[in-house]
């Protein structure tokens, strides 16, 4: 038996085997591009983006993590629309997993939520915890652009605003919000030309006179305070500082009643 009479293949048929074959290829490749060791790729350790702090020196742990919230809160508002994004999204996230204290904040979870069941169930809420941390600050960090102020001492009253009761020492971080400051402004200007159901002037200062403001601004979308003091609250161990805890406040406790050294337990 011979193959003289074997129809030929088709044009069609053999171009769709050339699809099939090129398209095993590009499968078989994107796994070895995507593993090439020259590639540079982004710090994803806690530990690697850590190496640069210093422990001894609180100041510098909560700069950074400012910074890092500053930019986690750009990248979630922009998007993650480019590898660069990508990459200072991850060098952030690991830089909040790096200045956290989370041996400290799994106490302070334990304390007030009870012990995990698990070590897996304590690693994932701690990660949690660490990682609502820009969620907190995010309206306000735009707002920081004062020099950092001098720690001061925890009072008794702190922990009604969410800080951490292991902590050692609490840094107050004025943030404003200048457009909302403006937009109150104008409103109080309001305020002084209107007239009470008696007739008279609204006094600045009265209550009449704050109800009113109050009232405007909630109607227009605007807190009656603006602004937030950002509570970064750190604990001290044998292996240098950490953050336990990021929280708000008003600003009318810009003042703490002392400041300097830190509070031990």
């Amino acid at each position: 038996m011979t193959h003289a009479n074997k129809p030929a293949r088709s044009p069609l048929r053999r171009s769709t085997a050339w699809r099939y074959a090129a398209a095993a290829l590009l499968i078989l490749c994107l796994p070895l591009g995507c593993r090439d060791p020259r590639r540079k790729q982004p710090p994803r350790d806690p530990a690697v983006a850590g190496e640069s702090l210093n422990r001894q020196e609180p100041a510098e742990l909560v700069r950074a993590l400012l910074e890092a919230c500053r930019v986690l809160e750009q990248v979630g508002r922009e998007g993650m629309k480019s590898p660069e994004a990508q990459a200072q999204f991850e060098e952030a996230e690991a830089t909040l997993m790096a200045v956290a204290d989370r041996n400290g904040v799994d106490e302070e979870y334990a304390r007030v939520y009870g012990a995990a069941r698990s070590d897996r169930a304590r690693r994932r809420r701690v990660d949690g915890v660490i990682r609502s941390w820009p969620s907190v600050v995010a309206r306000y960090i735009s707002g920081v652009t004062s020099e950092l102020p001098q720690p001061s001492i925890i009072q008794p009253h702190d922990y009604r605003l969410g800080i951490a009761r292991n902590a050692h020492r609490v840094y107050r971080i004025v943030a404003r919000e200048p457009e909302a400051e403006a937009a109150l402004a104008e409103i109080r200007r309001e305020a002084a030309t209107t007239r009470n159901v008696r007739g008279e002037l609204l006094r600045p200062g009265g209550d009449e006179y704050e109800l009113w403001v109050r009232r405007r601004a909630l109607e227009r979308g605007l807190s009656p305070q603006p602004g937030a003091l950002i509570l970064v609250a750190l604990r001290e161990t044998t292996a240098g500082w950490g953050i336990v805890s990021v929280s708000l406040g008003p600003l009318d406790e810009s003042q703490p009643l002392a400041q300097g050294e830190e509070q031990r337990e």
